[in-house]
Order: C-alpha cells, then sequence, then structure tokens
C-alpha cells in the first residue's frame, strides 16, 4: 500500500519507519528537511495523482489549527482518499473526518488497513443506495473497481459508474463488473 505521509512541526520519522518495516511505500507532499510549500503538486508530480492508496497525517500539536505541513490533508479528503489520524489527535481539526485513528506510532500500519476497509465499506453503502442493487467498491491509488451481483442489469451498471465517478473524481479508471457474484466477506 503506498501512504501519504503529512505532519505538523513534529518529525514523522518513527511513523515513516514503522510503515516502511510494515511493507508499505511512503510517499509526501515534501521532502524531509523542505519547505512544506510549495508542494510537489505545484512543482510537477502529486503524490496523490493515482499513486496514494491512503493518507496519514501526524498531529501532535495542542491546536485545530492546519500546519503547513498538513495542508494536503484538504486534497485527499477532495480525492476521497480514506485518512488516518496519528500522534495526540484530541485537538486535531480532522479527527472527525478520518476514516481511522492509529492509537501508537506502531498503530499506523493497521489503522492504515482499517482506514481503507471503512472507505471502502462507506463507498459500497453509498454505490449500493444509489445503484439499487448491492455493490462492492474498491479502490487502489486512480483505479476503482465496483463488483455487481449477478443479477445485476446494464442499467445498474450505467449507475453505479456514475456514482463511483461522483465519489471519486480524480480516479483515472473506473471498472464495473456485473453478472458475477461478489466474494464473499468483501474484495481484497
Amino acid at each position: 500500500m503506498r501512504v501519504l505521509l503529512l505532519h505538523d512541526s513534529t518529525p514523522d520519522t518513527g511513523v515513516a519507519d514503522a510503515l516502511l518495516t510494515s511493507g508499505h511505500g511512503v510517499v509526501r507532499c515534501s521532502e524531509p528537511g523542505r519547505p512544506a510549500f510549495p508542494c510537489a503538486g505545484l512543482e510537477g508530480s502529486c503524490p496523490l495523482d493515482g499513486t496514494v492508496d491512503v493518507t496519514v497525517v501526524v498531529h501532535d500539536r495542542p491546536t485545530t489549527e492546519i500546519a503547513r505541513g498538513e495542508a494536503g490533508v484538504v486534497c485527499s479528503f477532495r480525492d476521497a482518499v480514506p485518512v488516518v489520524l496519528a500522534g495526540n489527535g484530541s485537538f486535531s481539526p480532522f479527527l472527525g473526518r478520518c476514516d481511522a485513528v492509529a492509537a501508537s506510532v506502531d498503530d499506523v500500519p493497521a489503522a492504515c488497513e482499517r482506514a481503507v476497509a471503512a472507505a471502502e465499506a462507506r463507498a459500497s453503502d453509498d454505490v449500493t443506495a444509489f445503484v439499487g442493487a448491492p455493490a462492492i467498491v474498491t479502490r487502489r491509488g486512480d483505479a476503482v473497481k465496483v463488483v455487481l451481483a449477478a443479477d445485476a442489469t446494464s442499467r445498474h451498471t450505467v449507475r453505479a459508474h456514475q456514482a463511483a465517478a461522483r465519489l471519486f473524481p480524480s480516479a483515472r479508471t473506473i471498472d464495473v463488473c456485473a453478472g458475477v457474484e461478489p466474494p464473499k466477506g468483501g474484495p481484497r
């Protein structure tokens, strides 16, 4: 899983090490030691342009103000990328919007899995409600897949694509599969 790692004024090396040790790739809006602005997106290639599965924001300051190094979380929310809050999030402005909260540095990799699962469950519920038929949604980077039940009609597939396009505006591909049984327990 590719993780966008953001932080306030607190160094995020412990979180980065935990993610790398667990096999996740880590990307940033700005490299360590460089100013948070301008971000990578303004200087060439934004990590959210199809390569990120989840965002981790380390917020350790006792304030609800957004730090420069945390600004990328706004882009993550816009692009429907699941977000994990790490650090002392008691004053975080993101607490109510995050998909998971990491209890400790060691919990961050598992929190990433929980965030992706929560976001996919929410997207599945939203697409199911819009389509009027059961749907299971997965997202990996810029690719979204919607699996509909075997009895889905062509109208269901069109509506599923429309719903996924609204939920994931930055998706480059949206595949809708109909006429197959969704896997038990959801896709992976």
